[in-house]
């Protein structure tokens, strides 16, 4: 009786899905080095620093459980996440074997596309070596 209520509501019928996922799920393999496996999100709703960060981007490594983190704004882009990746990740422990977020899909398809386009104009250009970027980035203001 309930079940024939329930499916003649529209807003009940609109919520429920008709689609259920099958199986359970399966957990991340475990990695077997350091830094092989990463996670990535972002810790928002926090209060406002003197720079006016409110928002933390933090990586965590699946293998020892270190966390490097980074405040940042909680207006953050794609790029600019990818720049910090580079620069507080990517240059002290390399790429990663895989990243794991529980941001939405489009996010890490756009880290990716960011991170690749960085990494062909940055790194396999013969003009610039890694020990000049690192230089260049250090030197730089803000």
């Amino acid at each position: 009786m309930f079940q024939k209520y329930n499916r003649s509501y529209t807003a009940c019928a609109i919520a429920k899905p008709t689609i259920k996922k099958k199986g359970l799920y399966t957990p991340l393999p475990t990695p077997s080095q350091p830094l092989e496996s990463i996670f990535m999100d972002y810790m928002s709703s926090l209060p406002s620093t003197k720079q006016d960060n409110d928002c933390v981007f933090v990586v965590v490594d699946m293998f020892s459980k270190i966390a490097i983190m980074e405040a940042c704004k909680k207006s953050i882009t794609t790029e600019v996440t990818a720049k910090l990746f580079f620069e507080r990740v990517w240059v002290h422990f390399g790429i990663p074997h895989s990243i794991a977020s529980d941001q939405e899909n489009r996010f890490l398809s756009a880290f990716c596309q960011v991170s690749s386009r960085w990494w062909i104009q940055n790194l396999i250009s013969p003009q610039l070596s890694i020990p000049k970027l690192m230089a260049k980035q250090r030197l730089s203001p803000g």
